[in-house]
């Protein structure tokens, strides 16, 4: 492990480039369940030859999550560490500073005011629960027949996508872990979340200017690809998706950039190109698209909510 190195690939002819190569969702000691700090992420990922890495640490608002009350409470404090970090590699390194929002229906409007006071480089939003239930935990599968735990999903994903502020979709299949080890009458096909409206929160996706991301820890925790997998990535691209970016969910600095080759290779295969979040939003930004009908209803929900809540 520690003599792994990231070769950054070349620009293909599918259109998947890695120039700048980086590594878009990591968790440092900014969350309940990861312990390095952010300078050992950084060291490393020098180390890996990354030229980029987004620290997106956990933004939890529901009560029953570890990491309830963690980094909104520390938020100055990240603010801080990681611009000690910026000057510390500032000729080696591009970092920014992002989160990786724990999407819960019934916490929406608190995790838009959050969002609209505390300024973030990007936003990965991600669902991981549903019904107020762990998709990582036994009771969600077991109190529920398979249908309607994949209806429920799906439909909390068709909320999320809505959020404002998103940048990145993450993880978009992170259901199959549990599926996969819970429902094992019933065998995971990716075309079943379709079959339940998945397309709607991708098309809503693509039509806002985000980004799908290819977590590459589905590899690491032994599911055998990425989150999401290769047919739900290629319906991505069949319904306009044409830009992804690349994370490893890494939880401790070993873990970064871990199987990116996998996830550049499936991108290349689907005809994705890979991208930095944040040079992507300035692309949106400059193509107009930033003041599209989704653009100007994120605004709006910001101002409404941020006036309900005083």
């Amino acid at each position: 492990m520690k003599n792994r190195k990231v070769v950054p690939y070349a620009v293909t002819k599918s259109g998947c480039s890695a120039a700048f190569f980086g590594d878009y969702h990591l968790h440092s000691s900014f969350s309940s369940d990861a312990h390095d700090a952010l300078h050992q992420i950084c060291l490393q990922a020098v180390r890996l030859g990354l030229s980029e890495v987004g620290l997106t640490d956990h933004l939890s608002l529901f009560p029953q999550d570890p990491n309830y009350n963690f980094l909104n409470r520390l938020y100055s404090a990240y603010f801080e560490a990681v611009d000690e970090c910026r000057q510390q590699f500032k000729d080696s390194l591009t970092i920014f500073l992002g989160a990786e929002v724990d999407y819960h229906p019934h916490y929406e409007d608190e995790i838009c005011v959050f969002l609209h006071h505390h300024p973030f480089d990007y936003v990965i939003v991600s669902v991981h629960y549903v019904d107020r239930l762990s998709l990582t935990d036994a009771r969600f599968y077991l109190s529920r027949h398979p249908e309607v735990g994949i209806r429920q999903y799906v439909d909390t994903l068709k909320r999320a996508v809505l959020l404002p502020g998103l940048a990145v979709l993450g993880h978009l299949d992170w259901i199959k872990r549990g599926w996969r080890q819970y429902w094992r009458d019933f065998p995971y096909k990716p075309e079943l979340l379709l079959e339940a409206g998945l397309d709607q929160a991708l098309q809503v996706l693509v039509a806002r200017g985000g980004l799908l991301e290819i977590n590459t820890s589905g590899i690491r925790r032994g599911v055998g690809e990425p989150f999401p997998g290769e047919v739900l990535l290629s319906r991505y691209r069949e319904l306009g998706g044409r830009y992804c970016v690349l994370g490893s969910d890494a939880h401790n600095a070993s873990e970064l950039a871990h199987s990116f080759h996998e996830g550049v290779t499936l991108a290349r295969r689907v005809g994705l190109e890979v991208v930095s979040p944040l040079r992507h939003q300035k692309r949106v930004s400059e193509k107009a698209i930033n003041h599209s009908v989704f653009h100007q209803s994120s605004i709006k929900t910001f101002k409404e909510v941020d006036e309900r809540h005083g």
